[in-house]
């Protein structure tokens, strides 16, 4: 520590065991106190050269000495942005935190607030005897580096660029903060700003908003509109950022808003949907259940409706609409038999009925409710020696291939009969059975269509008996 006196001359006034010393300042009896790095350590300096280390601080640094009024001393620590008071007798204790990344200097207005310089954004930050702290000012670009506080009034210092801004000890007739972006997720209609507020007579609290579809308010975004009546008139975009002023034209009063509210509706997306039975292409009879899933991004809530269209989906006619429930059961027979095409819609309207979102899925299937046609051709029945029998048979249907084809005897068990040609609405069936006992017989043919109809048919088939085994019926059908 160096003392320089009035004719120039410089001298030792005191060593430290400390790298550096990062900040002065001269108590009110004289004394110095010095700031120093690596350790934390505030040291007390008397007129004498004589020096004490009065406490030490957490962080790394004390790049920041001020005076209270009370005679107590605040310092500050980096990094970490507290600041701690030393009492005159007594152990230093946490006073408040900035929330800073470091504290460049500290100043006392009249009042016994705190202001203090920080970087690495520059802010101005007040810390009120309570020991809650907010900020004061915040420049666009640079540091503050540098404070003094004179009759009220203080100086702050800037670095890049270097500038010197005043801060009087009343109130500024107005003043205004920018949020921070506010990101919808997607792109939406904002709806009104509202704002808790305390405003005494001949204060006011005003906003602005601003709105774009990308995170930086420099990319194109609208100019600033003002808000009318709450309600926000920048146009739907993913992105908003308000500014409030505050104004005031008491010099004694100043507005405080506590809490800022900005609604929104996101665009409406789309729901999503698919049928899951009937498959594309079934055949129907009966009673079918209609089953399909669907999910809403946004958790709408979801209404759906059956349609069929007979003529390639150039119309279509109601089946079932207002369903909530991800199923259907539908009696084909109240349904003329044809091909159709099943059209499932999925719609959100019960949630935005403003902006209803839709979605679909088509499947064709094809309605059959009459049973296919069969029967035997008794011209090619014939009983072998050996007693078996063969006869042929022609199924037909009008709108569904025959899927399967078995036959029995006397009824008994059904045996299944091979089909020459598959999927195909037309199937000619041969027959051929074992060997049979003597007597009458009973041969039984059943089909039946893809939609699960079935038609049968009967011949009866004399059997004869063996020569050996004498008496009896001849061979005759």
């Amino acid at each position: 520590m160096y003392a320089i006196g009035k004719d120039g001359r410089a001298r030792v006034l005191a060593e430290l065991p400390a790298s550096n010393a990062l900040s002065l300042l001269v108590g009110a009896e004289g004394e110095l106190y010095a700031g120093t790095s690596e350790a934390g350590v505030v040291y007390r300096i008397l007129p004498d050269g004589s020096a004490t280390a009065i406490c030490q601080v957490d962080g790394q640094s004390v790049d920041a000495l001020a005076l209270g009024r009370g005679g107590e001393l605040y310092a500050s620590s980096s990094p970490g942005g507290q600041v701690f008071v030393i009492p005159r007798n007594g152990l230093p204790s946490v006073y408040a935190n900035t929330g800073q990344a470091a504290i460049y200097a500290l100043g006392v207005l009249a009042n016994g607030d705190l202001v203090a310089a920080t970087g690495r954004d520059g802010a101005v930050v007040r810390v009120t005897p309570d020991g809650k702290s907010h900020i004061e000012f915040r420049p666009e670009a640079g540091v503050a580096t540098a404070m003094a506080v004179v009759d009220g009034v203080a100086y702050v210092g800037s670095s890049g660029p270097c500038t010197v801004r005043t801060f009087g000890p009343g109130l500024a007739e107005s003043g205004a903060v920018e949020s921070e972006v506010l990101d919808a997720g997607r792109a939406a209609r904002w709806g009104r700003i509202t704002w808790t507020a305390e405003t005494p007579k001949g204060t006011s609290v005003s906003a602005q908003t601003r709105s774009g579809d990308s995170p930086d308010p420099e990319g194109g975004w609208t100019p600033w509109a003002p808000v009318i009546d709450g309600y926000v008139l920048s146009p739907p975009a993913r992105y908003l950022q308000y500014r409030l002023t505050l104004g005031t034209t008491a010099p004694a009063e100043t507005p405080i808003v506590r809490q800022v509210r900005v609604s929104r509706e996101a665009e409406n997306q789309a729901p999503a949907c698919s049928l899951k039975t009937p498959e594309a292409g079934s055949y129907l009879a009966g009673k079918v259940s209609v089953t399909w899933q669907a999910r809403d991004p946004d958790k709408d809530t979801l209404t759906f409706g059956l349609d069929l269209s007979s003529d390639g989906g150039k119309t279509y006619e109601d089946l079932k609409h207002d369903l909530t429930e991800p199923k259907y059961e539908w009696d084909t027979k109240q349904t003329k038999d044809g091909r159709y095409l099943l059209r499932l819609t999925a719609s959100d309207r019960r949630s935005s009925p403003r902006n209803p979102k839709e979605a679909r899925d088509v499947a064709a299937v094809c309605v059959d409710n009459t049973p296919p046609e069969v029967m035997f051709f008794w011209s090619t029945l014939s009983v072998g020696e050996d007693r078996r029998v063969r006869v042929s048979a022609l199924a037909t249907d009008a709108l569904s291939p025959i899927r399967s084809a078995e036959y029995r005897v006397d009824g008994g068990d059904w045996e299944t009969l091979a089909l020459q040609v598959v999927e195909s609405p037309v199937a000619d069936i041969v027959v051929e059975t074992p060997a049979l006992e003597a007597g009458k017989r009973v041969l039984e043919v059943r089909v039946f269509d893809a939609a699960g109809n079935q038609a049968s048919d009967k011949i009866e088939v004399a059997i004869p008996r063996a020569e050996h085994e004498g008496g009896g019926e001849t061979g005759s059908a």
